[in-house]
């Protein structure tokens, strides 16, 4: 295949799904670690320390129940409802987790979290292969790698600023507001305009 330049793929129509797709993976690679600047004030809030691990574990745990399951709800719904069911639940647990009162309301929330995330970070890969045409999948993927790396370095930059400036529960806030932008952005994009890109011809120059 000829070789694709980067000043080519950015300038290609399918700039709007490598948005989407990078959104995706940022969610889930910073959200995974937002947590680890915030624990000392969540716990000075909410007590219960003897339940810190959980909000890593559960979160890595959903991840990986929800990153079996995608290629499974692609192949029988399509991409654009399960995707957009993920952010969706993505944004419900993290807004769960920002209202929560008590430790293990937040873990219910930090669960949710990573059952949404898992199948983002999943379903964005099937994602490449459905919305980008073969010359471009190098390139994707190339950039969603990258991506990976910066976001879970800034993840807990992130998290300690919002504990610094403001408080823990506006750095969950954060993110639902993102996962609810992402849902919304899937569901309004549609089923067909992804099926149209599975089959646009894979033209290279």
């Amino acid at each position: 295949e000829s070789f694709v330049s980067w000043r080519e793929f950015l300038g290609s129509p399918y700039v709007a799904s490598l948005a989407l797709v990078c959104l995706a993976v940022w969610l889930h690679a910073a959200d995974s670690l937002l947590v680890a600047t915030m624990l000392p004030a969540i716990v000075a809030d909410l007590g219960h320390a003897a339940l810190v691990s959980w909000t890593i574990s559960l979160y890595q745990i959903g991840s990986i129940v929800a990153g079996a399951a995608s290629a499974l709800l692609v192949m029988r719904f399509g991409l654009g409802r399960p995707m957009g069911l993920a952010a969706g639940l993505f944004c419900i647990g993290c807004t769960l987790s920002a209202l929560s009162p008590t430790m293990p309301l937040l873990l219910v929330g930090r669960a949710m979290q990573g059952l949404g995330a898992g199948g983002l970070v999943s379903m964005s890969f099937v994602a490449v292969n459905m919305l980008f045409p073969r010359r471009y999948t190098a390139r994707a993927l190339a950039s969603i790698s990258t991506l990976w790396g910066v976001s879970a370095f800034l993840g807990p930059l992130v998290g300690g600023v919002f504990v610094q400036y403001a408080t823990w529960r506006w750095g969950f806030a954060f993110f639902a507001a993102q996962a609810l932008g992402l849902a919304l952005w899937i569901l309004l994009r549609g089923e067909p305009e992804a099926a149209r890109a599975t089959t646009a011809p894979d033209t290279g120059r």
